[in-house]
């Protein structure tokens, strides 16, 4: 489900929602977007020392402490010179180049949630309603009777359709002819 979110946001803005530059930058660029993970994920992480400090606090980012000892939290940079915000400093409307619909970030939230057991699965993904909007009609289930009707295919795309029955033909072609108008409609609209 990560990687569907991932892509998603990427055929929508023509950009990776994470251009990280290396393992350490990609996981800089996620936690900007989603904020820290949880603790109990770092703790379980046999690398959290690679990426966060003994205070749980991301490597990438800088630490500047107050005078009262509070710790203000600041963002950091890539090794190539990239600007990294802080933990949860970017918002999904800015990662998504103005993208508002607040159906299709809830779909990405869910997509995107750092712990995999939390993590929207695909069978709760197929009942959410920006995947429920888009989905195209239910195919024609029932031919009236005789042979069911076959196509001649080209590039994915019926050219010709055969039938022993013209009422069977006909209620294919019509059925091919509103399924093709929706794609051509709906595809990549976001």
């Amino acid at each position: 489900m990560w990687s569907l979110g991932c892509m998603l946001a990427e055929l929508l803005t023509g950009y990776p929602l994470f251009p990280g530059e290396d393992e350490y930058d990609q996981l800089a660029c996620i936690i900007e977007l989603l904020g820290k993970p949880p603790n109990s994920l770092i703790q379980n992480s046999k690398r959290a020392t690679y990426f966060f400090t003994p205070a749980g606090n991301p490597r990438y980012c800088s630490i500047t402490v107050l005078e009262d000892g509070t710790n203000i939290v600041g963002g950091g940079m890539s090794r190539r010179g990239k600007t990294r915000g802080p933990p949860g400093s970017k918002t999904l409307v800015r990662a998504l180049k103005g993208c508002q619909d607040e159906v299709f970030h809830d779909f990405l939230r869910k997509c995107l949630e750092w712990d995999p057991d939390k993590r929207m699965t695909p069978e709760v993904a197929m009942r959410h309603p920006w995947l429920k909007r888009r989905l195209p009609p239910a195919p024609v289930t029932s031919i009236s009777s005789g042979s069911a009707p076959t196509g001649n295919y080209k590039d994915n795309k019926i050219i010709s359709i055969t039938s022993t029955n013209e009422k069977d033909s006909n209620q294919t072609k019509s059925a091919v002819k509103t399924s093709e108008e929706y794609f051509k409609r709906n595809s990549l609209r976001f």
